[in-house]
């Protein structure tokens, strides 16, 4: 069994095309990546979309955004490259905060 385990990564490595190409990397946005929220506060009020969030980052130059829904419980640690959107039940946001 151990003899099969350690061959299995070398069994799946034969399962690629010699001509794939590599995965790209994502690339990272332009800019420090600091968040500021002030920014986006205009968007308080408005649907919690995909679209609305590509703005949210496009206007708090946050580099990652995390969407609170309603009751969600959050990790304390303090990311200042981060926006997070909470919004209601009825999915309208309610708040745009870095962190």
């Amino acid at each position: 069994m151990k003899s099969l385990l350690a061959t299995l990564p070398f069994l799946l490595a034969g399962c690629t095309a010699a001509n794939e190409e590599p995965q790209t990397p994502v690339a990272v946005p332009d800019g420090d990546g600091k968040c500021e929220a002030a920014a986006a506060q205009s968007l308080v009020g408005e649907r919690a979309t995909s679209e609305t969030g590509g703005r949210v980052l496009s206007l708090t130059g946050a580099d990652t955004l995390r969407w609170g829904p309603p009751g969600a419980m959050f990790t304390m640690d303090y990311r200042p490259d981060r926006v997070t959107v909470m919004y209601d039940d009825a999915m309208m946001i309610t708040q745009i905060k870095c962190g």
